[in-house]
């Protein structure tokens, strides 16, 4: 989005930080800890295993029922998009964060060339 990239590019990009989806959900205490370095704050422990959250008249007042509902585990879940194929094309190409060489901004994101363990 516009607004999403001028944050990212502006002058206070420094105090941005965007975490890849894909990684946080393969790596949670990798990924949190990183946070919590971010935001200067001492280590809290969590488990990814075991989570509990749901804000369902948050969420029926919105008319979008289950949006805030966390699953009890993190994991990876491959979802198929709801765009048709044209703008999903399109909004593809807008992952501005992918390149952070002209960016203050602060990104955890996997390397394209590697994995998680």
């Amino acid at each position: 989005t516009r607004g999403g990239s001028e944050a990212y590019y502006g002058e206070h990009a420094d105090s941005i930080l965007l975490i890849d989806y894909e990684l946080l959900s393969q790596a949670p205490e990798r990924v949190i800890r990183l946070v919590y370095d971010f935001i200067e704050e001492p280590w809290f422990e969590h488990d990814f295993n075991n989570l509990a959250y749901d804000a369902p008249q948050f969420d029926d007042a919105l008319g979008v029922s289950g949006l805030h509902k966390v699953k009890p585990r993190v994991a990876l879940e491959q979802r198929p998009t709801i765009l048709p194929p044209d703008l999903f094309e399109q909004y593809s190409k807008l992952s501005f964060w992918n390149d952070g060489s002209a960016s203050a901004a602060n990104v955890i994101r996997m390397k394209s060339d590697a994995a998680v363990n």
